[in-house]
C-alpha cells in the first residue's frame, strides 16, 4: 500500500468568437490530492498447471502482480486555487480536476515501482508459509502476461 500526494492543475480557456473577443476568463484549479494504491497479486488465477513438484522442490508461477486500487482520499484533498468562468459549470469543472487527479494517483503508482514491490512482498510473505506447509523448499516463477488495473474505489 502505497501512499501519495500531487499537485494536479487543469485549465479550460474560453472559447473566443470571431476570433476577437471571449466570454468571461479562462478557467483554472489547483488542487492538491492525497491518496493512495494498493498492489496485490490474485492468488485464484494459480491453476494446477503453475504448480510443478520436483522431489524436495516445489515450482510456483505466480500470476502477474495488479493495481488493486488506486483512490483519492477526499478528505485529505482540497483546492489550492481555482478561478472558473461564471457561464461555464463549476461544479463539472471540479469534478474534471478531481477525476484526473485520481489518475495521477494512479500513473504515481505505476511509476514508484507498486508492481515490482508487490512480487518482492508477496514471495517474502508467500515462501516461508508454503515451506513450512510443504516441507520442500519453494521457487517461485512468474507469469508473463498484461498489466491488470482496477478502478478506484470511494
Amino acid at each position: 500500500k502505497y501512499n501519495f500526494k500531487e499537485i494536479t492543475e487543469l485549465e479550460e480557456l474560453s472559447k473566443k468568437y470571431f476570433k476577437v473577443f471571449q466570454l468571461g476568463p479562462d478557467s483554472k484549479i489547483a488542487l492538491i490530492s492525497e491518496g493512495q494504491a494498493v498492489g496485490c497479486i490474485d492468488l485464484e488465477r494459480i491453476d494446477l498447471e503453475d504448480i510443478q513438484i520436483q522431489s524436495d522442490t516445489v515450482y510456483i508461477t505466480l500470476p502477474q502482480p495488479e493495481l488493486c486500487y488506486y483512490k483519492l482520499d477526499l478528505a485529505k484533498s482540497r483546492i489550492y486555487s481555482l478561478q472558473t468562468n461564471p457561464l461555464k459549470d463549476e461544479r463539472a469543472f471540479i469534478d474534471k480536476a478531481y477525476k484526473n487527479a485520481e489518475e495521477e494517483i494512479r500513473n504515481a503508482a505505476l511509476n514508484s515501482g507498486i508492481l515490482t514491490q508487490t512480487t518482492v512482498n508477496a514471495k517474502i510473505i508467500l515462501k516461508p508459509f508454503l515451506e513450512n506447509v510443504s516441507g520442500k523448499v519453494v521457487v517461485f516463477n512468474e507469469k508473463p502476461g498484461d498489466l491488470m488495473i482496477r478502478k478506484g474505489i470511494d
